[in-house]
């Protein structure tokens, strides 16, 4: 396997950091487990968490979709209104 490619994306480094502008990425570290009682009568839910790795902040979500809708909304507050313009952080 090509050191230089990310299994899961295919993109390589090199392709990813190519540019003058730096790319627009965000890190977290994922967590998730299941709260409830094996022996109770009620359904098991999934907790999720995001880690900031940078700044250590964490964020908990009660379901899948309110995780998806976090990145959903992260990912377009990230993204430029116009082409030629960067947002500001």
């Amino acid at each position: 396997m090509d050191d230089k490619k990310t299994p899961s994306v295919g993109m390589s480094m090199d392709r990813m950091f190519r540019n003058d502008k730096p790319p627009r990425y965000r890190a977290y570290l994922l967590r998730f487990w299941e709260e409830g009682s094996r022996h109770s009568d009620w359904l098991a839910e999934w907790r999720f968490s995001l880690e900031d790795p940078h700044t250590g902040e964490r964020l908990g979500f009660a379901s899948l979709e309110k995780l998806v809708a976090f990145l959903r909304q992260t990912m377009n507050r990230a993204r430029p209104s116009d082409p030629g313009q960067s947002q500001p952080s």
